[in-house]
């Protein structure tokens, strides 16, 4: 194996997402013209990460790969980015979707007048998070049964199918749906007041700032109305915030800068998608605040782990803000970073720095990737004296 061939591997994965992500065939093509392409917007950072490792000679390595060689490399990287499907059959459960019965079969339907909840499959692409909706139906005293089930065997039950078989049950529509997340329309107003009353929702900022040099580039995941990539630019730092939400962005497009954020979920911030979306895929620092981990299964925390300790630059921090004594608290936390490269540097129980305890409420964890930080500024609030 030649002595450059990992770097070349990085550099590939690069040129692979730069390209479109073609199959090796294609991308063996074209591969002079992109990477000529590469090498006239350098500056702008087509080669992201892995600018310092291009030379003349994986250059060379680069061009004089087969198409069976790209795939076979690219095979790892594209199972990183895109994992094996997941299906359910319903999302996370909470108070309202448990307030309704779930129809699996007409057997089991509550024959008297009330709500019913039609429970159909879920395919949900490589992750099971997400927002369910849950349609109440009206059933009535007097309906027709019918043999086939609604569910069965995992199989997905058309619209169509549905519609027919409440039309043949007398099953009324009711003109209201519930959702297994949260209102996020109530939430989005009521952050809105928040922004224009002045309140004050920049304590994790300033957290962020203290732990940071000038300039740094900071990740927000989860970023809600986008207030600390707000903070954390006014303050001189490259911030950026992600969200699955738009309603939440929406009000962050209306106060900041909307080229600040990306509708993106957290299991998203791999360097080919954040390369598609135009954001940076190194940083000095990741922010997840807000209670985000409650919301995330184990298996994604430990996902989530790994690639932010594959976004980190030398001893960058990923700081997580979220309740203690619920999923994703501290012990869920230090979990996934056993998994990964992280290790956890610091936690206080509030952003102010008080001491944490088991019976702490709130938790905000530091953890650190490997290497240490490099702090350009000079004195940077220290005056030593000599002995």
């Amino acid at each position: 194996m030649p002595a450059e061939l990992p770097r070349t591997v990085k550099v590939l994965h690069q040129v692979w997402v730069v390209a479109g992500q073609p199959c090796g065939k294609y991308l063996a093509a074209v591969m002079g013209t992109t990477l000529a392409n590469m090498e006239a917007h350098i500056g702008s950072e087509a080669f992201g990460r892995a600018r310092s490792r291009y030379s003349p000679l994986v250059h060379q390595q680069l061009l004089a790969m087969s198409a069976a060689t790209i795939d076979r490399l690219l095979a790892p990287f594209k199972l990183s980015m895109y994992p094996d499907g997941k299906s359910t059959t319903r999302a996370r459960r909470n108070q309202y979707t448990e307030a309704l019965p779930i129809m699996f079969r007409i057997p089991d339907i509550d024959w008297q007048p009330g709500l019913v909840a039609i429970d159909t499959v879920a395919h949900c692409g490589n992750s099971a998070k997400g927002q369910y909706a849950v349609t109440p139906f009206s059933g009535a005293s007097e309906a027709a049964r019918m043999p086939a089930p609604v569910r069965s065997q995992g199989k997905q039950v058309t619209c169509d199918f549905l519609w027919r078989f409440l039309m043949e049950m007398g099953v009324g529509w009711k003109n209201e749906t519930m959702s297994a997340g949260r209102d996020y329309e109530s939430y989005a107003a009521k952050m809105r007041q928040h922004v224009r009353a002045g309140t004050d929702m920049e304590v994790d900022v300033r957290f962020v700032d203290m732990m940071t040099k000038r300039r740094s580039r900071v990740l927000d995941i989860g970023c809600g109305i986008g207030n600390a990539v707000n903070g954390l630019r006014a303050r001189g730092h490259e911030a950026y915030g992600i969200d699955p939400t738009p309603q939440v962005l929406e009000v962050a497009g209306e106060f900041y800068d909307p080229s600040w954020f990306r509708r993106m979920t957290a299991g998203d911030i791999v360097p080919g998608t954040l390369a598609l979306n135009g954001l940076p895929q190194a940083y000095d620092a990741v922010l997840m605040s807000g209670n985000v981990p409650a919301f995330l299964s184990a298996n994604e925390l430990r996902k989530i782990f790994g690639q932010v300790a594959g976004l980190l630059d030398d001893g960058g921090v990923f700081v997580v803000g979220t309740t203690t004594a619920i999923q994703g608290g501290p012990v869920d936390l230090d979990n996934a970073a056993a998994r990964s490269s992280l290790t956890l540097a610091h936690r206080f129980s509030d952003w102010h720095l008080s001491p944490f305890y088991t019976e702490s409420p709130w938790s905000v964890s530091v953890f650190s990737a490997t290497g240490s930080r490099e702090f350009a500024e000079v004195p940077g609030g220290m005056f030593a004296l000599r002995g």
